[in-house]
């Protein structure tokens, strides 16, 4: 199990993985605030440690029987929402999320966290009920068929 804090701020003061990847986000977005930058920046690394994770997995023959869990437990707080969501508008596209929400008036983007289950050797399939970080364990016992008391 491993637990990561890495897009955690500060995101209004240096901090080593918020300017690491700085001039590659920069590059794309050369308009965002220096907070969505450093935000971005500290994603950039967390997406190259799965990468790094994965790449071990593949080499040791053990991708196919690993499954990986992932959830963001709240949104970036500290960050001025009305502009991500003006810079995201993606997030909130009903072309690409058509089935979101119950009244497909909802915003995607600001409160809700998405809970990523994968593995190799699954076929894709998206979700976009509401779920709480209690429904993990129950989520994840009844896959494994684990015995598991609530």
């Amino acid at each position: 199990m491993i637990i990561s804090s890495t897009m955690h701020f500060p995101y209004n003061e240096y901090s080593y993985l918020g300017d690491a990847n700085l001039e590659q986000v920069a590059a794309v977005h050369p308009d965002w605030s220096i907070d969505q930058q450093r935000y971005m920046s500290k994603c950039i690394d967390y997406d190259k440690s799965l990468e790094y994770l994965i790449n071990q997995l593949i080499a040791t023959n053990t991708l196919d029987d690993t499954v990986i869990c992932m959830y963001a437990d709240h949104r970036p707080y500290w960050l001025d929402y009305d502009k991500v969501i003006s810079d995201t508008a993606w997030i909130n596209d009903r072309s690409i999320y058509p089935t979101f929400g119950d009244s497909g008036e909802e915003k995607i983007g600001i409160y809700k966290s998405p809970f990523i289950i994968y593995n190799s050797a699954s076929e894709s399939d998206v979700n976009y009920n509401y779920c709480s970080t209690l429904d993990h364990v129950p989520t994840i016992a009844n896959l494994f068929n684990l015995k598991y008391d609530p």
